[in-house]
């Protein structure tokens, strides 16, 4: 099987770059900074459009909240990857607008706690707490 090209050259720049040392802190200020440095490894694309992109805080955890068209939809609860210790809402952005463009559902990106501030498995219970405010932070307007 042949990788897509521009899997190839991610991987040929992630490869070239010194190994990430330190506490998960520096490890992770150190990422940011190569990210913002070379830029994102495969270019994001442009993101659809959709009917409204909102943030909103349940407690002190940021959703937020993608709706590609009016009235009821199925739901997704999306949390970003990153190994526990990297990552964002912001950095998922694009691919959250995509999943509820295509497959038509609102997509609820619920932001976390990172390690090693807070003890793993944070995006898992932050999340589950979250059961009831989604409920009422997707509802349709009107």
């Amino acid at each position: 099987m042949t990788l897509d090209p521009r899997l190839v050259a991610a991987l040929a720049v992630v490869n070239a770059e010194p190994p990430l040392l330190g506490t998960a802190a520096e490890r992770r200020a150190e990422m940011l900074r190569r990210r913002e440095e070379r830029g994102p490894l495969v270019a994001p694309g442009s993101a659809p459009s959709l009917l409204s992109v909102t943030d909103h805080h349940v407690g002190e955890v940021l959703v937020r909240v993608y709706r590609p068209a009016e009235g009821p939809l199925p739901g997704l609860i999306h949390i970003h990857g990153g190994g526990w210790w990297l990552g964002s809402v912001d950095e998922d952005d694009v691919g959250c607008r995509r999943r509820a463009s295509y497959a038509n559902v609102v997509v609820l990106s619920v932001e976390y706690r990172l390690a090693p501030r807070t003890l793993i498995p944070q995006a898992l219970t932050t999340a589950g707490r979250r059961r009831s405010g989604p409920s009422t932070i997707a509802a349709p307007s009107g």
